[in-house]
């Protein structure tokens, strides 16, 4: 069995599940469902389970929004992003647009969240065998 290099390949992730996610909150427009949607999400995400880091800030404004008791809609976002200084970072007012308007799969957070988890399972497990395997190297390069 040939080995596969690993440099330069892209990590596992599935950036339209984040979206999907992030899109779900955003669209769920009764204040109870919201609630009971972030309820059954936040045990599942931590911010660092988005691979990209646009959704990672989104999500971590999210979480500050919910834990207020606030609704989460792409006013209250923008205005948490921007008093935080990460609206640029987030992607703008414009990514938040996107991510409200044009997302369609939002009927299932949950499987999307378990998508999204599984591959910040698979990043770990990569980064945690990488480091293993430099450790490895240096110590055959010691002994050079």
């Amino acid at each position: 069995m040939a080995a596969h290099p690993i440099e330069g390949r892209p990590k596992p992730c599935d950036l339209k599940a984040e979206q999907a996610i992030l899109s779900a909150v955003l669209c769920s427009f009764d204040r109870a469902e919201q609630a009971k949607l972030m309820g059954e999400l936040v045990p599942l995400l931590a911010p660092s389970h988005f691979y990209g880091p646009q959704h990672q800030i989104i999500w971590t404004a999210m979480l500050s929004i919910h834990g207020e008791l606030r609704p989460i809609d792409i006013v209250t976002l923008r205005a948490t992003l921007s008093a935080s200084g990460q609206l640029d970072r987030a992607g703008g007012v414009r990514y938040l647009a996107q991510l409200f308007d044009e997302v369609p799969a939002t009927a299932y957070p949950l499987e999307y969240a378990r998508i999204v988890v599984q591959h910040a399972r698979v990043r770990r497990t990569i980064a945690t065998l990488e480091t293993a395997a430099a450790q490895g190297y240096a110590l055959t390069e010691d002994q050079a």
